[in-house]
C-alpha cells in the first residue's frame, strides 16, 4: 500500500481488513504509550514500547528531543511487521 496508495480504494476484503488491523493496533498503542506515560505499567514489566517511552523521558530530562508518539506507533507497527 506504500508504494501504490491507490490500492488502497479498491474494493477488496483483505484491503478492508488490513486497514481495520491497521486502526486497531494504532489505537492499542496510543492506548499504550499513555499509560506508560502515566506510570501505570507494572514496574518490572519490560516491553519495547515501554523502553522507547521511558528513553523519551530520559531525552526529556537532559534537554534533548525524542520520538513523538506518533513515530512511536509506527515503530510499533514496524516491529509487529518484521516479527
Amino acid at each position: 500500500m506504500a508504494l501504490y496508495p491507490i490500492l488502497e480504494n479498491l474494493p477488496f476484503s483483505w484491503i478492508k481488513r488490513s486497514q481495520d488491523a491497521k486502526i486497531t493496533i494504532t489505537s492499542a498503542a496510543r492506548e499504550l504509550i499513555e499509560m506508560n506515560k502515566r506510570g501505570e505499567r507494572d514496574a518490572g514489566e519490560r516491553d519495547i514500547l515501554g523502553c522507547m517511552v521511558d528513553e523519551n523521558r530520559r531525552l526529556e530530562i537532559i534537554g534533548e528531543e525524542g520520538l513523538t508518539d506518533d513515530e512511536m506507533i509506527f515503530q510499533t507497527l514496524t516491529f509487529l511487521g518484521a516479527g
